[in-house]
């Protein structure tokens, strides 16, 4: 957004002023839990910004079902039949995606 600072309508030249947009992009601070075994219906909840109720997570580029509680938490289940191993964590929130953090499946 730019914002005008001088209205005076006899000066030549106008001054403006550059107002950064608060950012909409969600990001993820933190997952209760970076690692799980390989159960069904293993659940990680995640701790961000950002957030809508549309969002969704992305495990390893696969959509998950996806619990959205407001706008800083949600949770998923991770897919079950991943082999051991490490996998990126992404939240798609109104088209935009978030930073990715890994969660690691193991024995």
């Amino acid at each position: 957004m730019i914002k005008k600072i001088n209205n005076n309508p006899l000066r030549q030249c106008v001054k403006y002023k550059q107002i950064p947009y608060p950012s909409i992009a969600p990001e993820i601070i933190s997952l209760n839990s970076y690692q799980g075994n390989q159960t069904i219906n293993n659940t990680v909840y995640v701790n961000g910004l950002n957030f809508a109720s549309e969002s969704y997570v992305l495990f390893n580029g696969i959509k998950c079902v996806t619990f959205y509680n407001d706008p800083t938490n949600l949770f998923f289940y991770v897919p079950y039949g991943y082999p051991i191993g490490v996998y990126s964590v992404v939240i798609v929130s109104i088209g935009i995606m978030s930073n990715s953090v890994d969660y690691e499946i193991v024995v």
